[in-house]
């Protein structure tokens, strides 16, 4: 048996790759993005057959060299277009989109200036192939980028989050890009928060009255010792790029400001993105001075005149990887409490919700038991309603009724396990 040959056009084209691939030149796949790889198949054209795209950059010599060679689908393999070559230490990521509607793809590529990770020595260039060469349409510094296409089949836009430096401070400010006559033109610009220290992450939703949304979440110093995270929330209408977060007298989304990382999340499944607002729980009689802050989570989904309205409360256990999306009937954030701590030999984690009353002081209500299951052991289970039950995990826990004025806040099993939620992975890094 033999091992199966690529089509000859495709021999064909690595043997043109090999070419370009000198001692000189290595290849230089992006370091973030969906497209990781040095050497993309995409169809550019629409015409049913794919380019190959080809990212290189130079291994000797002391100038900054990185290149993006186009192979285009020809009769006898692939042709090569004229490189495009860039002052650039490699590719920082690529993404494509059909910015001006004309059924082709536009490559949009971000070029890393220096051999550092600053993300203010980044510069976007975008590309239009022409049938001879490839054609810049755009170039502009950035820290972060995203693409919102819209869902009415209106062209996709480009939004560009960058650094400004202000007399002695450096602030954040957001471009908006559409195509316009055949180049890629700025539009409207927006302020970020006052004093943003460095970009985070940027998301594109719509916002609860149908206009784009795009937020940025940004960390910026209180003090000296305390840096914290803000989300600005932008909206393009009227032709005008607008913060509708934005304190007029602060300068500052001070609304969304957290003391801890959090990601946007649908909550309620709904289209829209909401924001986590963390709120910190009142700390347990008997904890510690150093005792863990624990928070309850307040999402808030925002309209594009500034108004934004509570969707959900959750409790989020990040260490565990789960969370409670409470109901309606459950205490109210300032009138109960929570502990976690680990039994035996750290396979069980357990979880206990206690509410805060004046006459008996903290009196649990809900007790949740996480146990890893590490291969061939079967945990010792305590609890009443089984919550996760997998070869490698079991969570349960305790439901504890109460009597009399404190009733109304009791759960039912079905109900604890509609409200049990296991985290999504992506909530670690995002808005």
């Amino acid at each position: 048996m033999r091992v199966p040959r690529q089509p000859l056009e495709y021999e064909r084209l690595q043997n043109m790759i090999d070419l370009l691939l000198t001692k000189e030149f290595t290849y230089s796949a992006p370091a973030q993005g969906s497209y990781r790889s040095p050497v993309e198949m995409k169809d550019l054209t629409g015409d049913g057959r794919e380019e190959a795209i080809l990212f290189i950059r130079a291994t000797t010599g002391t100038a900054a060299d990185t290149r993006m060679a186009v192979f285009t689908p020809s009769e006898d393999g692939y042709t090569l277009l004229p490189e495009v070559t860039e002052n650039a230490q490699s590719v920082h990521s690529i993404a494509f989109h059909d910015f001006n509607d004309d059924g082709r793809l536009e490559i949009a590529v971000g070029w890393r200036l220096q051999n550092s990770e600053d993300s203010s020595q980044y510069s976007l260039s975008v590309y239009t192939m022409t049938d001879s060469e490839m054609v810049e349409i755009l170039s502009a510094p950035y820290a972060a980028y995203v693409v919102y296409d819209a869902e009415d089949g209106s062209p996709p836009a480009l939004f560009i989050v960058k650094y400004a430096e202000r007399g002695t401070e450096r602030s954040g400010i957001s471009e908006l890009y559409l195509s316009r006559d055949g180049e890629m033109m700025p539009v409207a610009t927006a302020d970020l928060s006052r004093g943003v220290e460095s970009f985070l992450r940027v998301r594109t939703t719509p916002l609860t009255d149908g206009k784009p949304g795009f937020l940025v979440a940004s960390s910026f110093q209180t003090s000296v010792v305390n840096t914290r995270e803000v989300t600005d929330v932008f909206t393009f209408r009227d032709d005008q790029l607008i913060n509708v977060s934005r304190d007029m007298e602060t300068g500052i989304s001070g609304a969304l400001v957290r003391d801890i990382r959090f990601t946007a999340d649908d909550i309620d499944e709904d289209g829209v993105l909401d924001i986590p607002l963390p709120i910190p729980l009142n700390p347990h009689p008997d904890a510690g001075e150093n005792a863990p802050v624990f928070y309850e989570i307040h999402w808030r989904a925002y309209s594009s005149d500034g108004a934004s309205s509570e969707i959900a409360r959750t409790y989020s256990n990040s260490n565990d990887g789960w969370f409670l999306n409470l109901p309606e009937k459950w205490p109210e954030t300032d009138s109960y409490t929570v502990r976690r701590w680990e039994s035996g030999n750290g396979n069980q984690k357990i979880t206990t919700f206690s509410l805060l009353t004046p006459d008996r002081g903290a009196v649990n209500f809900l007790v949740l038991d996480y146990f890893s299951r590490p291969a061939g052991e079967t945990p010792r289970s305590r609890g009443q309603t089984v919550l996760v039950d997998e070869p490698l995990l079991l969570v349960t826990c305790d439901l504890i009724p109460f009597l009399g004025e404190y009733s109304q806040y009791n759960l039912g099993e079905e109900e604890m396990k509609k409200i049990f939620k296991r985290i999504p992975i992506e909530w670690g890094g995002g808005v």
